[in-house]
């Protein structure tokens, strides 16, 4: 079926619906692999006969490439149409799986799964710009909320389609069965996505220098802040690597400033709700991932929860996520920045309550205040994606996007890297990320409690800095109405 070109309002709801439908399938297939793929690590390290040091990086060398490469990969969105860079990541990451499924080694899998991250970091940024570009303006929200909610059914269905598919074939399957996804939404993409073409304007080439030193940046931190806590990489490497890293950054601003068609156009920052929704993504990504690491050892290591048990409460937030719609709702209808007040003091309660109450928790107790921590994720994640990317022009959403999932993420991994810290201080000196986590035994001890105590006061202070941002940006009056530059821009 051709895709014709079109404006927001020559498209009729059918086709909206099919697109935004579309849309919610693609986030569950991206969301789901990650948690399918974890799963089937033992196995791999078993049958390939590998060291689970080495098969670590099958997840953290994907989303180190997925994260690094984001940004540009969006701008050529920007620069050569969405649609085709979203059906090219897809093609990448089903060509990605099967190559995967066939892997003879542990090298050649990190190798391919490198490779498949490059198709993830096309589709990550780009699949909400889309949603912005078919969307009308006075539904976006709602939009954005069907999409995140679907995020949230990928968190739900991950494990259970992966332990369905080790438990009938192998980890080979498990990448099969990727494939198989990932070449169905390439096709449900041509189908029933419509290509939105771009204001005529001069975008200029693709910025090679600036993605270059952006993406060595990125990778370098994220690479030094993986090796921290690992007690077998001496220190000197991950300082060196922030060093390389800070270097790159430097680099790339040096670079975009100069450049007459940048990949990130720092004017774009000053755009008042564009860059307040960055500020405010990064600590919101500390917050809202701060204890997704340590909390499965809490579960099982202090609590003493039996696989099942942990099961059950993890299963608890993304549960309430699915309700995402209603944080899309609401920002449709009063605006940003009241929903997101909202969320996010509701984060500060929970994890000031998990700071006093963690010593004498009690399971129904926890599984209810993971439920509240999902309704302040409902009011803070949707509210703030509408608020940063209905304030650009659509000649950039597709960056605009990829950023705000960079910072976002970025804050997630740099909350894990401080939780992994505080809790090797705690415990003890000579106690790496492997020792600290390697028994019950050390966990049981009151110090480990201290350092999750510790672990949730972080966090605690990463939503109120979140909270404070937004609290400045609603009394500047920011926050309370979205832009609507971006339903503004013209369509050729």
């Amino acid at each position: 079926m051709p895709s014709k070109e079109v404006e927001e309002a020559v498209l009729p709801p059918g086709k909206i619906r099919s697109a935004i439908s579309t849309l919610w399938v693609s986030s569950f297939v991206q969301h789901s692999a990650v948690l399918i793929v974890l799963l089937g690590l033992p196995s791999i390290t078993s049958d390939l006969n590998s060291s689970i040091f080495v098969v670590i990086w099958v997840i953290l060398g994907y989303a180190a490439i997925q994260q690094a490469l984001t940004v540009p990969l969006s701008r050529l969105g920007d620069l050569y149409g969405r649609k085709l860079i979203f059906v090219i990541g897809f093609g990448i990451m089903a060509t990605g799986g099967l190559l995967s499924a066939l892997a003879p080694t542990a090298e050649i899998l990190i190798a391919v799964r490198l490779f498949a991250g490059v198709g993830a970091a096309m589709t990550a940024g780009i699949g909400r710009a889309l949603i912005v570009d078919i969307a009308p303006t006075r539904s976006r929200g709602r939009a954005l909320g069907i999409s995140t909610s679907g995020i949230a059914m990928g968190t739900l269905g991950g494990p259970a389609i992966g332990g369905l598919l080790l438990t009938v074939t192998s980890w080979r399957g498990v990448f099969a069965y990727l494939a198989i996804a990932d070449l169905i939404m390439l096709i449900l993409i041509i189908l029933f996505i419509p290509k939105v073409k771009i204001p005529d304007r001069n975008l200029g080439k693709f910025d090679w220098q600036g993605a270059a030193t952006f993406s060595g940046g990125l990778i370098s931190v994220l690479l030094g802040l993986t090796w921290l806590g690992d007690p077998g990489v001496p220190l000197p490497i991950s300082y060196l690597l922030f060093v390389i890293s800070a270097t790159s950054f430097a680099a790339f601003g040096f670079i975009e400033v100069r450049k007459k068609s940048p990949m990130l156009d720092l004017k774009l920052f000053r755009i008042g709700q564009f860059g307040a929704s960055v500020s405010i993504a990064f600590p919101v990504g500390m917050a809202i991932q701060a204890m997704s690491l340590i909390l499965v050892f809490f579960l099982q290591g202090v609590m003493s929860l039996s696989p099942g048990e942990t099961a059950a409460v993890l299963f608890v937030l993304p549960a309430v996520q699915l309700f995402d719609v209603l944080g899309g709702w609401a920002s449709d209808k009063i605006g940003s920045g009241i929903p997101m007040l909202l969320g996010l003091t509701t984060f500060s309660a929970v994890f000031l309550t998990l700071f006093f109450r963690a010593p004498v928790l009690t399971i129904p107790e926890l599984m209810f205040y993971m439920a509240i921590l999902g309704v302040g994720s409902i009011f803070t994640t949707t509210p703030l994606a509408s608020m940063a990317l209905g304030s650009l022009p659509r000649e950039n959403l597709g960056v605009g996007a990829g950023l705000l999932h960079n910072f976002s993420h970025m804050g997630g991994l740099v909350a894990q890297g401080i939780a992994i810290a505080i809790l090797g201080i705690v415990l003890g000196q000579g106690v790496g990320l492997n020792r600290a986590f390697g028994g019950t035994d050390i966990l049981n001890q009151s110090s480990a409690m201290l350092g999750i105590q510790w672990i949730f006061l972080a966090a605690l202070t990463y939503s109120l800095i979140a909270l404070a941002f937004t609290l400045v940006l609603l009394l500047r009056g920011g926050g309370r109405k979205i832009s609507s530059s971006t339903a503004k821009s013209t369509a050729h």
